[in-house]
């Protein structure tokens, strides 16, 4: 996959998780949202980080089991939290300072990618019938296999600019630009297809001679970037038969669309002692 996105990032060795509120300030004032689980950290000695430097940073992101507090915070020592930190008060410790976000946006986030890469990657009919529900006669769908999107089915009716569809694939590639723009440029109003700018972009674009690159606002809006670049890439993934991390196969690569294991060789070579053992 091509490398166009351009993008530092801070992270802590301390991270926790604790009750905590967050503190928004509009105009000069305060207000404390309601208690939450919260990322959190007390340290001011940020560490700089490439994140997307692993291409497949996504799909990691999309495995992180989210109630599991000490699964995110692994995540988060290693690449930093997915929106710039928020101000924390912490009710039985109203002095001590911190910074981070609520959980729920960890939990959001990866509902959301699981559902998008859940689209992308079911590709025989029986698969994706699965997962979504079209009348072809209405142009209608909905989605019942996927939880996240249950409550987004959309129609001609209600989204003028709804194309006519042929097959469940395109109506799947449709949902997967629908989701990734929503992502991408935010939402007005109730549903994520509506074709607005909330006003608020999620990454700027650079120029220098000869090239072009993706600025992200945060590590979230880098995941989405980086799984956006993956389906305009028409990008395969592979699970390492061997350990079950995730590699990419396409021209870009140069690994071969058979690839079984990790590149590098050495899944390949401990599966291949394992099966002399046996």
């Amino acid at each position: 996959m091509a490398q166009l996105i351009d993008f530092e990032w801070q992270t802590y060795r301390d991270w926790q998780v604790i009750e905590a509120h967050e503190i928004e300030a509009t105009r000069g004032n305060f207000w404390a949202k309601p208690l939450d689980r919260c990322l959190a950290t007390g340290d001011w000695a940020p560490r700089i980080i490439t994140p997307t430097a692993d291409n497949l940073l996504f799909w990691s992101f999309a495995e992180v089991l989210t109630e599991d507090e000490e699964s995110v915070c692994e995540f988060a020592r290693d690449y930093g939290c997915l929106t710039r930190p928020k101000r924390l008060t912490e009710p039985s410790n109203p002095l001590k300072n911190y910074k981070g976000e609520s959980l729920g946006e960890w939990q959001r986030h990866r509902d959301w990618m699981q559902a998008a890469i859940k689209l992308w990657e079911a590709h025989p009919r029986s698969e994706l019938a699965k997962l979504i529900s079209w009348d072809e006669e209405k142009n209608e769908i909905d989605f019942p296999g996927i939880p996240v999107l249950r409550d987004f089915g959309f129609s001609a009716a209600e989204t003028p600019y709804l194309p006519r569809f042929s097959s469940l694939r395109d109506v799947a590639r449709f949902a997967v630009e629908a989701i990734l723009n929503y992502k991408l440029r935010g939402k007005s109003g109730y549903h994520p297809w509506e074709d607005h700018y909330s006003g608020k972009r999620r990454f700027d674009v650079g120029f220098s001679k000869g090239s072009i690159s993706l600025r992200p606002s945060d590590l979230a809006a880098a995941l989405w970037l980086q799984f956006a670049t993956a389906v305009a890439g028409d990008i395969t993934i592979r699970l390492c038969q061997e350990c079950g991390h995730a590699f990419e196969v396409s021209s870009q690569s140069g690994h071969r669309t058979s690839r079984k294991y990790c590149p590098g060789g050495a899944c390949r070579q401990r599966a291949y002692r394992k099966r002399k053992k046996a």
